[in-house]
């Protein structure tokens, strides 16, 4: 079936329907209510060699900035964390995992397991960000640290 499309129709079109989309930030150092977006596997090639390479990619919601000495963030916006796929590189994005699913192991569990887990999960974080250097140029990297409080008996 061929769609005849009425440009003119289109001209007059309103974005009442559209949705925004959620800016990608990197979140001045406080404390949030964060969610899991996404997580999983995310190919990329080395800016050096272009030898494709995986890394494990978790994207964050931040829901709410609770506390923090710059502006507040808006609520929705996004940021990425990621974690080379070798052995040291498992070993960090163990450790968040862990941090965020407020678990003890992971052991026998798959990665199929740990990225479902994750999504959607919710958390309270502080985060701070360390600085960098590499090749003469300054990079920022966020420290993302759960905090999972006692709810009182």
């Amino acid at each position: 079936m061929t769609q005849i499309l009425d440009l003119d129709a289109l001209m007059d079109e309103t974005m009442d329907g559209v949705e925004d989309l959620p800016e990608y930030v990197t979140p001045p150092e406080g404390i949030y209510m964060l969610s899991v977006k996404e997580a999983g596997f995310d190919r990329y090639k080395a800016k050096d060699t272009k030898e494709e390479k995986i890394r494990v990619k978790f994207t964050y919601t931040i829901d709410e900035t609770i506390e923090t000495d710059e502006l507040p963030v808006p609520n929705n916006s996004l940021f990425t964390e990621t974690f080379q796929f070798t052995e040291e590189g498992k070993k960090y994005m163990k450790k968040a995992a862990k941090a965020i699913l407020n678990v003890s192991s992971l052991d026998g569990v798959s990665m199929r397991d740990i990225f479902s887990s994750l999504q959607s999960t919710q958390f309270k974080a502080k985060i701070a960000i360390r600085k960098s250097e590499s090749g003469g140029k300054t990079y920022e990297n966020v420290n993302i640290r759960p905090v999972h409080e006692e709810v009182p008996a």
